[in-house]
């Protein structure tokens, strides 16, 4: 499966590496963040995929993105939960999903109406999820979009946003 991610700030990842000691008790801490607009599971059936979305993108500003709550996903269709996350509030980077799943489509229970912008910071809470309080503020500005192959776990290419 391929994503297009948007590069997290650095304000911002450097906020999430200072979580530190208060992640204890997870199983899998995250330690390279992303931030997924879209999800494309059969882009290989596409021709012209990247130019496509270049295309689609090309007067794509660079938008602003803010930290938002603290949460977890108790389920979550694929590897261990529960899910900790940091949601990110975003007008421009759920428009840009929208504009991509009309015309690429869902992916079922991730995208469209179940779409909620985030980072995962860690997985598998060992003793369930237990209360986590920060007190966050950041805002940082995307000015990079990012093809990534999960399968191959590497960046494929990106779009510089103008």
């Amino acid at each position: 499966m391929w994503s297009l991610n948007a590069m997290i700030p650095r304000k911002i990842t450097e906020m999430i590496h200072s979580f530190g000691p208060e992640l204890n008790g997870w199983e899998d801490i995250n330690k390279d963040h992303t931030l997924v607009i879209k999800r494309f599971q059969e882009i290989n059936s596409r021709d012209n995929f990247e130019s496509e979305m270049r295309l689609l993108l090309e007067k794509t500003d660079p938008f602003e993105i803010r930290i938002g709550d603290i949460d977890i996903f108790s389920s979550v269709p694929k590897g261990s939960s529960p899910v900790l996350y940091i949601e990110i509030e975003s007008r421009d980077l759920v428009k840009i999903h929208e504009k991509l799943i009309n015309v690429f489509g869902v992916v079922e229970g991730l995208e469209g109406k179940d779409y909620i912008p985030h980072i995962t910071i860690a997985r598998g809470h060992k003793n369930g999820f237990e209360k986590f309080e920060k007190n966050l503020d950041a805002t940082g500005i995307v000015k990079v979009l990012e093809f990534w192959d999960r399968e191959k776990y590497k960046s494929k290419d990106r779009i510089f946003l103008s």
